[in-house]
């Protein structure tokens, strides 16, 4: 296994040859751009497709399977035939399209996992309320997935299930000594490292502008922004979410989470930014330090907004304990407001 991860590791890193120094180097992604090697590409976006789908498989609930394979086969033909418009893949005979209708359906069949969602976490939370919690982690990784598939370029679609795994990796190692902090710092570069494994870097030239303008048809800024900035931050935002999922946290390791993340984020901008305050008269500052600065700052505002999100799920968890303290006793089965519930759920956060 470790052998596999590390043949992974080193495929993954000359995939997109990225930085100052290795930026001219050939890559398997230039390769694999070339006419001659649309037979690669397919077979490399096939195997992420394949490999997505069965970790999906893998850890969805066994009532919902069959239902989330058939949605994500779905959603893998969707993301396909839109690569497929663009001529980077081996093309269907018989078949032409834009791409758009493609990135229509995809989009569609979101809103309706939104709403099987709904229905499973308002179905669950009726007999075990701290269900919520799982349930959504599961859910906003599951999209997260799903979106950041469609987006990238079908070379970098690897990245995702690969990911996957070496989180896994990372988490049955060290869970076995319950060393959270080992875990919170791992992930941390882990989602770096996937980071620069998608061909980012310190420069604007290697933002994905195509990725913003995915399935539309008029320019929209703000839906422009937002895809380019999941498309970006994919990595580092999905490596914080798996450590959520993997070691399915309580709020106070949710909390001490959040802290080591966000201050890692706010040392780094702040450091950074007094570097280019100490460079300012540089005669490079406007094009090499400052879209740096802008990578960091959209990068902490990202993983904000993730850790928010999380604290919003706990907060509902929170909310969704107290009301049933009120109207059912998970203990003696009354509607009275006896405190048992509630109890029980802080000595669990305990």
């Amino acid at each position: 296994m470790l052998l596999l991860l590390f043949l992974g590791h080193i495929f993954l890193r000359k995939l997109n040859s990225t930085g100052n120094k290795w930026a001219h180097l050939p890559d398997i992604a230039q390769w694999l751009k070339e006419d001659d090697s649309k037979i690669g590409m397919t077979l490399l976006l096939l195997t992420a497709f394949a490999l997505l789908i069965r970790i999906a498989y893998k850890f969805e609930e066994e009532e919902y399977k069959r239902q989330s394979l058939f949605q994500n086969i779905a959603i893998a033909v969707c993301i396909y035939l839109r690569h497929m418009s663009n001529g980077a893949v081996v093309k269907i005979p018989l078949y032409s399209s834009s791409g758009i209708y493609e990135v229509q359906i995809f989009w569609g069949i979101i809103a309706i996992s939104l709403i099987n969602y709904g229905y499973r976490v308002i179905r669950k939370i009726k007999h075990y309320t701290y269900n919520f919690m799982s349930i959504m982690v599961f859910f906003i990784i599951n999209m997260w997935v799903r979106i950041s598939a469609m987006l990238h370029q079908p070379y970098n679609v690897i990245l995702l299930p690969m990911q996957i795994i070496v989180s896994s990796i990372i988490n049955t190692v060290l869970r076995e000594n319950d060393s959270l902090d080992r875990g919170v710092f791992l992930h941390y570069w882990l989602g770096n490292v996937f980071y620069f494994y998608q061909g980012n870097s310190n420069s604007l030239g290697s933002v994905n502008i195509a990725a913003g303008y995915v399935g539309l048809q008029s320019y929209m800024p703000f839906v422009t922004a937002v895809y380019l900035i999941i498309n970006t931050y994919s990595a580092p935002v999905l490596a914080y979410f798996l450590l959520i999922y993997h070691w399915k946290m309580i709020l106070k390791r949710i909390v001490h989470t959040n802290k080591c993340y966000i201050a890692w984020r706010l040392l780094t901008t702040t450091a950074y930014m007094f570097f280019i305050i100490f460079q300012l008269n540089h005669l490079f500052v406007l094009s090499v330090y400052l879209p740096k600065l802008l990578y960091e700052a959209m990068y902490t505002a990202t993983m904000c907004c993730s850790a928010l999100l999380m604290v919003i799920v706990i907060a509902v968890q929170h909310a969704l304990i107290r009301f049933d303290d009120v109207h059912r006793c998970h203990i003696c089965g009354t509607g009275l407001k006896n405190g048992h519930a509630f109890v029980q759920y802080l000595d669990n956060q305990a």
